[in-house]
């Protein structure tokens, strides 16, 4: 399969297991190398990868490329800043578009780099780092003119790290891998950082050691080949509710989440639905003695319902909070939500998909914004917006 025309130069290896949206795995090589540097790599790391080997955009001479320019440029400064800052562009622009054209899974995109190739993986990982599932660096560094575009740490949260250097190397010493092992340690990262009796180079121990962290973390994403999946299909259908009174609870979700009663089983069962479907939910009477599901306990968390605007959302929010309800608002970036109880105390939520507006995210970043009533109201104040 040929590679498809990207920003930069590039070798694929495609997943060698039938995988619906594959993780991605972006190579970067080091200094003087080409993309196909880590072509013999790539054929023993893990089946389920869509792989892409990048070439570095500055040309030193035939056959060999530069992220950046190490000649000195300004006093100490021995990197050129804006071939840095440009490379690092070009990385976050590839990942954007590779992930469309290879039908990658945009959640599972991982950076693994040799050297200079190294130093960019970690300078998109402190800029973006929620573009990226994991990141290896190899023998790299963190450069002084990335720590001042940090991003806040809380956006680090979770972030799985694998640091690798030579105990000898000659051009980077191991000084350069512990000071990166010191700033990541101060992130709320999971860091895996490990040294080698090794100098400027790759060796078969440090390779297998990565192959395992990056076979490990997509056991721990749970990236499936689609012939580990049942040879049929499902869709949720309904979710089934246990209440302690079921008029109460059939007011409460006619009331509050516009559901209608289609069916009553006597005193023991209700089933409403706000669609063409029989039921979305189903209710059983389990008495008023029932003890309640432990708070901190496995099970289930809430149940969501979708509405279609602002205005809708606006509405939902007026009401529960003139009622009386004790409500939360939070804005996931990918969608605005109020979450309550129902009197039984199982967890609702009426959310907002908004995705597609404008400055929104279309990936959970695994971080909230507060989400203010005058925020959420304003849409009835401007009601044909929507």
């Amino acid at each position: 399969m040929e590679p498809i025309d990207l920003p930069l130069q590039h070798v694929i290896r495609p997943p060698r297991v039938d995988i619906s949206k594959p993780p991605l795995l972006i190579l970067l090589h080091g200094m003087g190398g080409h993309e196909s540097d880590f072509y013999g790599i790539a054929s023993t790391l893990d089946d389920r990868f869509y792989i892409a080997s990048v070439r570095a955009p500055f040309a030193v001479s035939a056959g060999k490329y530069i992220w950046y320019n190490t000649e000195p440029f300004a006093g100490d400064n021995l990197a050129n800043p804006a071939q840095i800052e440009y490379s690092r562009q070009c990385i976050i622009q590839f990942i954007s578009e590779a992930v469309l054209v290879y039908k990658s899974d945009p959640a599972h995109v991982f950076l693994m780099g040799f050297s200079q190739g190294a130093v960019i993986c970690l300078s998109v990982m402190l800029t973006e780092p929620e573009l990226l599932a994991g990141v290896v660096s190899m023998s790299g560094q963190i450069l002084p003119e990335i720590k001042s575009l940090m991003v806040p740490p809380d956006r680090f949260k979770g972030l799985p790290v694998m640091i690798v250097h030579g105990l000898q190397d000659e051009l980077y010493p191991i000084s350069f891998g512990r000071s990166t092992r010191d700033i990541l340690s101060s992130l709320p990262v999971i860091l895996n950082y490990q040294e080698y009796p090794m100098g400027h180079f790759m060796t078969q121990e440090s390779l297998a050691d990565v192959r395992v962290w990056l076979s490990n973390h997509l056991e721990a994403k749970r990236v499936r080949d689609v012939s580990n999946l049942p040879n049929y299909r499902t869709k949720v259908g309904h979710v089934h509710l246990k209440v302690r009174e079921l008029d109460r609870s059939i007011a409460f979700y006619m009331r509050y989440l516009g559901m209608h009663l289609v069916e009553r089983t006597g005193k023991a069962y209700a089933f409403l639905s706000n669609s063409q479907f029989h039921h979305e939910v189903a209710l059983q009477n389990v008495g008023v003695n029932a003890p309640k599901a432990p708070f901190h306990g496995t099970g289930l968390y809430h149940v969501a319902f979708e509405v279609p605007d602002q205005v809708s959302f606006a509405r939902a929010y007026q009401l529960l909070y003139s009622e009386g309800l004790k409500i939360s608002t939070v804005d996931h970036i990918i969608c605005w939500s109020i979450y309550f109880n129902d009197p039984d105390g199982n967890g609702l939520e009426i959310y907002l998909d908004t995705r597609d507006l404008p400055g929104r995210s279309h990936l959970w970043q695994g971080r909230d914004l507060p989400l203010e009533p005058g925020k959420i109201l304003a849409a009835l104040d401007y009601p044909d917006q929507n």
